[in-house]
């Protein structure tokens, strides 16, 4: 379901769809599953406008990977996108410091300024 919402454009759907999904796997999941699907999760809540989602998801992420440039990136939008400018710009500038080579990071700069 969470694939053909998503193919369809309809990212909250999508999610919604995933978020049962890890409702009902548990913990039966395992670690690397439930990230990834923390991750897409994530990035479908800040397609569909909900920043507030993402964060609650990034957090996980940022937990097992704190060090990771493009999941610090996700923070910075998801915080861009929930009003917080100045928690954007410091989780884009620890993410460029990780990674300044990466484009996404760098449209994400152009951005958030």
């Amino acid at each position: 379901l969470a694939d053909a919402a998503a193919a369809l454009k309809h990212p909250l759907i999508a999610r919604d769809a995933l978020v049962q999904l890890d409702a009902l796997e548990g913990d039966m999941a395992e670690a690397p599953a439930r990230l990834a699907r923390a991750q897409r999760i994530a990035v479908l809540s800040l397609d569909g406008g909900d920043g507030q989602t993402a964060l609650r998801y990034l957090t996980q992420l940022l937990t097992a990977r704190p060090a990771d440039a493009g999941t610090l990136g996700l923070v910075a939008r998801a915080r861009w996108q929930s009003g917080d400018p100045e928690g954007a710009k410091a989780a884009l500038r620890r993410a460029m410091d990780l990674d300044r080579d990466n484009v996404e990071l760098q449209q994400l700069l152009r951005t958030i300024r």
